[in-house]
């Protein structure tokens, strides 16, 4: 049995790998695998004229490789390794002697990455290459992706992937491994990037950066990797002994990246392109006028044609001369300037939301399907119908197409109606000024990756307190609420103001009060200011958060990287009670050290497990917050998730708020995976009893609307009592939920998805189906007397 591999791939680096080796030759490695990328001087050869001897070494030799993949190569490796843990190593990375015994794997780690964030310094940075982890962890998230077939993102996709699949991490201690310096263009040699390389110098970037963006738009266009992806097949060609080194020699037999549509590569650099030129020119990537639009058309041409009106074919190409280049700028710029004097700023804040969009259509739907975007409500001309249409990629013009006033649709065409901005949708669902209709994202399109289009709009959209007051502002000034409506929708920001200090919010209304004097006039300025001032109460806390832990150390990290990137973290006060399990102490080691500078943090670890409900009981009785809630181990809250829960909670006077939200049974809150799903979207706001109980002519079952975590005003607990799990089991809040409507207490679904919920079939409400069954037959005959209690009680 073979406790540990180590796996390296090469391309013409044995000028590096020769440095690095003796270190990797004096651990205790069982097995070292080198995989051989059609190196010019066979690897073994390197080796015998070195005088490396060693029976651990095996070496896989594949054949007639043109270009590096560090992907594919690497795979090669992984797959062929017999190690219970496998040691990844570029070949480039130094360890130290006692490199195992610092990073072992012990009891529940399965991974330790290499971080370039705990890198001592910045040349240091490429210690993310490496990794040491368990085999099965490996295979069980498909190995690397093959789809990457350049450089970047490989690794972090990696890394994503075993956070998403439930693996435990930790880090490689920095003082244990080393990456020894080498040029920049030595990362991309051996590679077809040319026309990456172009790209990046024109903004003034490095092909490494453009590439690694690049990378990762590509895999979050892609559905996530699972543990049966397709990867490339090889053929033994033969084995034999070379020099005292075993050598088996390979060819490769398919290639899953042939099958790849192009438009996947095109889109992705279209977006790495638009951010890195945004940020050249100090601009946000999603705010780029057209009049900038001229110096990107030359370098787009190559990627699908993205070029406004005017003749295509002679734009500049990648190898084109420079006259050539010059020509093609030329064109584009009087492309632009032949347009309608004003054109540029109307279309200033939709042409690269709506362009990628239109892309990501084509890119992603196989039917036959021809679609149309609605753009009637962006107030744009029939000229700026026609730039849109012309700036298409011809690949994706072919399906794609944007509409002032759509047609009714034939059979063949589907209108799609997209959101102009985040502050449009929040005011839409917030203040009911418009029903909700982006079903064009989750429900009615066959486009998946935009199923997770509006919680990113959120997410990217602003902070709560500057949008919310921006859109009462401007509803103000164009006479779509009056006076007493503004004053009503801004008393609730002290609420959500992230700070706790009285000087920072003061600072903050005197800085949104002199932009709001700029362009709405001193009076509405000081009336902002003077409805602001008299709600500076920002001190106390307005949330607290009850965490209830018994095992779960899997979702640890996550869990508390979460918590911090609340915006309202520093309002909330976070009680986090242990229950006694062999991962207890561990886990109150990570959090206390975790959470050591944050003094609305508390842990408490208990010598008996009170349950889980008791748990919450407990924090509530003792919370200090006007609001509360609870924050599970394995689920994720947006950014914003509090801030709009709070504020709507104020503003309509409710005692309990929850939102949609993105489920996954793979746990990958960070990119959209085909088990993905929006719950409750579309779902009308106030809450009724009949509403979470659904029912058939045979069946009843639960609908828990507030679902995994609701925020609740504390107060209600007066009147309703506590969660009874005694009595009610893990179908308690269900139960306590119906309590409070029974109590006329008022409950609201915000209909945005602001939070991922694991469905996980091992979590508290799953593990004993026959309990469960039997204690929600009981909620159903007190809360549902008139019920048919014949019926056969399922289970969500």
């Amino acid at each position: 049995m073979i406790e540990t591999s180590l796996v390296t791939a090469c391309k013409n680096r044995e000028a590096n790998l020769l440095k690095v080796l003796d270190s990797w030759l004096c651990t205790d490695c069982e097995e070292l695998i080198f995989v051989d990328w059609s190196c010019d001087v066979p690897l073994f050869e390197t080796f015998h004229q070195a005088g490396i001897k060693d029976k651990r070494i095996r070496i896989y030799r594949v054949e007639n490789e043109s270009r590096w993949i560090l992907t594919h190569a690497y795979n090669v490796g992984l797959k062929r390794s017999e190690g219970n843990r496998i040691l990844k190593l570029d070949n480039d990375h130094v360890i130290t002697r006692n490199f195992f015994a610092v990073n072992s794997l012990e009891k529940g780690i399965d991974a330790r990455l290499g971080s370039w964030r705990l890198a001592k310094d910045s040349s240091q940075a490429y210690i993310n290459g490496a990794f040491i982890a368990r085999s099965k962890s490996i295979r069980d998230v498909g190995y690397f992706n093959e789809l990457i077939t350049t450089y970047g993102w490989d690794d972090t996709y990696l890394h994503e992937s075993l956070f998403s699949n439930g693996a435990s991490i930790a880090y490689l201690d920095p003082g244990t491994i080393r990456h020894i310096d080498q040029d920049e263009k030595s990362r991309t040699a051996q590679q077809a990037v040319s026309l990456e390389e172009q790209l990046a110098v024109s903004v003034d970037k490095n092909v490494t950066e453009f590439m690694n963006r690049r990378n990762m738009y590509l895999t979050a266009v892609l559905p996530r990797q699972s543990s049966n992806a397709e990867h490339s097949h090889y053929e033994i060609l033969r084995e034999q002994h070379e020099n005292g080194l075993h050598v088996a020699f390979m060819h490769r037999l398919s290639n899953p990246t042939h099958q790849l549509d192009n438009t996947y590569l095109k889109l992705a650099n279209l977006l790495a392109y638009r951010d890195l030129y945004a940020w050249k020119h100090g601009l946000k990537p999603l705010s780029i006028t057209l009049s900038d639009v001229h110096e990107l058309h030359e370098a787009l041409e190559p990627i699908g044609g993205a070029a406004a009106q005017g003749p295509r074919s002679q734009r500049g190409r990648a190898h084109a001369s420079e006259s050539r280049k010059k020509e093609g700028a030329k064109q584009s710029k009087e492309a632009v300037s032949s347009l309608p004097v004003g054109l540029s700023k109307q279309l200033i804040d939709v042409l690269w939301k709506l362009l990628p969009a239109a892309c990501s259509y084509y890119g992603h739907t196989t039917n036959e399907f021809r679609y149309q975007i609605d753009i009637s409500r962006l107030a744009l001309d029939e000229k700026a119908e026609q730039v849109l249409n012309g700036l298409l990629p011809n690949w994706a013009a072919e399906k794609v197409s944007f509409r002032l006033n759509p047609e009714p649709p034939d059979s063949g065409t589907k209108v799609v109606i997209p959101w102009e901005t985040a502050d449009f949708l929040i005011e839409s669902t917030l203040f009911k000024s418009r029903k909700n209709t982006y079903f064009w994202a989750c429900m009615n399109s066959l486009q998946p990756c935009l199923k997770r289009s509006l919680y990113q709009l959120v997410e990217k959209g602003g902070r709560p307190n500057d949008v919310i007051l921006n859109i009462t502002v401007q509803s103000f000034m164009r006479g779509a609420i009056d006076q007493p409506e503004m004053i009503r929708r801004l008393t609730p920001l002290r609420m959500i103001f992230p700070s706790r200090s009285e000087e920072a919010f003061c600072a903050w209304i005197n800085k949104r009060v002199k932009a709001i004097s700029g362009y709405a006039g001193d009076e509405v300025a000081s009336l902002v200011q003077s409805t602001l001032m008299n709600n500076l109460c920002v001190s106390e806390a307005s949330l607290t958060l009850a965490t209830a832990l018994f095992k779960g150390s899997r979702h640890m990290i996550a869990y508390a990287l979460n918590m911090r990137k609340m915006h309202l973290f520093e309002r909330t006060d976070v009680v986090i009670t242990i229950a006694p399990s062999p991962e207890s102490r561990s886990q109150e080691n990570y959090l206390r050290e975790h959470f050591s500078n944050n003094a609305n943090v508390t842990i408490a670890h208990l010598d008996n497990d009170p349950g889980l409900y008791e748990c919450w009981n407990s924090t509530i009785r003792n919370a200090k917050s006007k609001y509360v809630g609870n924050a599970n181990i394995d689920d994720r809250r947006g950014r914003y998730h509090s801030d709009y829960l709070i504020y709507l909670m104020e503003y309509a006077e409710l005692d309990g708020a929850t939102s949609a939200l993105v489920a996954d049974g793979a746990d990958t809150h960070s990119t959209y995976s085909a088990s993905q799903d929006i719950w409750y979207l579309g779902m009308e706001r106030d809450i009724r009893q009949d509403d979470l109980l659904i029912e058939d002519d045979n069946s009843a079952k639960s609908q828990n609307m507030m679902h995994c975590m609701p925020i609740w005003n504390a107060k209600m607990h007066d009147d309703v009592g506590f969660f009874e799990e005694c009595k009610y089991g893990t179908s308690a809040d269900w139960e306590f939920w119906l309590r409070a409507l029974k109590a006329e207490k008022r409950l609201s679904l915000y209909d945005i998805p602001l939070g991922f919920y694991l469905v996980d079939a091992k979590s508290h409400n799953r593990r004993s189906y026959d309990e469960r069954r039997k204690r929600e037959k009981l909620i159903i005959k007190k809360h549902f007397p008139s019920l048919d209690h014949n019926k056969l009680i399922e289970l969500a």
